[in-house]
């Protein structure tokens, strides 16, 4: 996200679902620090990680971005980003600790990119606005 100057497009799903919120806290700390206040973030959130989320969730949000919309739905598939639609991050979970992951793949291509962006486009149609 440090990189983003314009917008984020993140799905919040597994491996986050298992986590408690301490482990999910720290994510979310360091995603929210890295964003610049003018950034234009949409997050979606599955369900089973906002139920383990504390409603302080929104208040972190609130005071590190200026323009945050956070939507829900019932899950989500993997958890990704799409950065001002030029990269898409997916997280990859642990093969062993469902609640963790092992890394983070970043790829450029176009077609990947778009493709991302469509497939989040559509998922953020789908969902229940939380908040923005």
């Amino acid at each position: 996200i440090r990189t983003a100057t314009n917008s984020v497009h993140a799905a919040v799903g597994p491996p986050y679902e298992s986590a408690p919120w301490e482990t999910l806290e720290k994510e979310v700390g360091a995603f929210f620090d890295a964003a610049h206040p003018d950034l234009s973030i949409s997050l979606l959130v599955s369900e089973p990680v906002i139920e383990t989320a504390p409603e302080t969730l929104f208040d972190i949000a609130e005071e590190h971005v200026t323009d945050v919309q956070i939507r829900v739905l019932p899950q989500l598939p993997v958890s990704f980003d799409v950065i001002d639609q030029t990269v898409t991050t997916i997280d990859i979970p642990h093969p062993q600790l469902c609640r963790d992951r092992i890394g983070v793949v970043a790829i450029n291509d176009t077609n990947v990119v778009d493709e991302f962006e469509r497939q989040f486009q559509q998922l953020w149609d789908e969902g229940a606005p939380l908040l923005g």
